[in-house]
């Protein structure tokens, strides 16, 4: 059912979504949930990389599906497709990337906010083209280890996808919030409240769903439960999909 209530147009933000939405269920829920906000002006939703080849279009194809099940019309950019150390000098930068620029530098009272939602790979190389787009955005990323709890012996998946871009990006100066895995983490819900509550609500609710029920037990069991909470190393994790995967 549509919103009753309306958001008047000196209370909205534009709005850049970038994301891996491939690579986990999670993704395509931020998506639509930014898609159903009001308050949000969505100019662009950026394909992400997770650094594995062909994973820029992957995630593309996801946002589209997305988009086609919300019958939504944004316009959606191919992003870089390796992390940022592995382009080739002189490469031109990513569609994405030349978007963010121009949105960056554009005369517009309602200020920016790029989302990111994976590794920060389009960003940083936006910024390395053009430095002077720092000052015309904020950037909130989901990534990282909390600052009190962080350990060298667990490997923060959106951080450890791109490391180098990450490091611009933090150094450059632009406005940027952070929500660490030790927050993200918190934000929790049941498959069984998912198909209750969303799963019924149309072509995006069932897409919702069945992401999340296909990959339910490797990423909800390993990552969330145990990468997370910070107290467990790398190997130990492994072994533990690498049994979810077995049937053990």
């Amino acid at each position: 059912m549509p919103f009753q209530y309306k958001v008047s147009e000196d209370k909205k933000v534009r709005v850049i979504i970038d994301t891996d939405a491939a690579c986990e269920a999670d993704d395509p829920f931020a998506i639509a949930h930014a898609l159903m906000c009001q308050k949000f002006d969505v100019r662009a939703i950026f394909a992400e990389q997770f650094n594995r080849e062909g994973s820029t279009r992957q995630s593309y194809e996801e946002i589209l599906t997305v988009l086609r099940a919300m019958k939504k019309e944004v316009p959606v950019f191919m992003g870089e497709e390796t992390k940022i150390s592995e382009k080739k000098q002189g490469e031109e930068v990513s569609p994405a990337a030349d978007f963010l620029i121009e949105e960056a530098m554009r005369v517009d009272e309602k200020p920016l906010f790029v989302l990111c939602i994976g590794a920060i790979t389009n960003v940083a190389s936006a910024m390395m083209k053009k430095k002077e787009i720092a000052k015309h955005m904020t950037i909130v990323w989901i990534g990282g280890q909390g600052h009190e709890h962080s350990t060298s012996e667990v490997r923060e998946f959106n951080a450890g996808n791109d490391v180098e871009a990450i490091n611009y990006v933090l150094n450059s100066g632009v406005n940027f919030w952070q929500i660490p895995n030790d927050v993200y983490g918190k934000m929790r819900i049941s498959l069984a409240e998912i198909e209750r509550r969303i799963a019924p609500c149309g072509e995006i609710g069932r897409h919702l769903f069945e992401n999340m029920e296909s990959e339910v037990a490797v990423w909800s069991l390993a990552d969330l439960e145990c990468a997370i909470s910070g107290d467990i190393s790398k190997k130990e994790m492994k072994k533990i999909i690498e049994s979810i995967y077995e049937g053990g």
